[in-house]
């Protein structure tokens, strides 16, 4: 594994955190660096695209 797969979750922080203090705003800032980097995450194979697709019943409990 390459070094950009260990400190993936460091460098979402500081584009996270660096995006923010840039002015824009939370909501667009915190969905779009998650969409980021979640693109970077499934390009690099540190997980599957199906993990997307548990978030929902995972999150609330299959009442979906």
């Amino acid at each position: 594994m390459s070094w950009l797969t260990h400190h993936l979750a460091l460098i979402l922080f500081f584009v996270l955190a660096g995006a923010l203090f840039c002015g824009y705003p939370v909501a667009f800032v915190l969905g779009g660096v998650a969409i980021l980097f979640g693109g970077i995450g499934i390009l690099l194979d540190v997980f599957h695209p199906i993990q997307f697709f548990n978030l929902l019943p995972r999150g609330w409990g299959s009442a979906a």
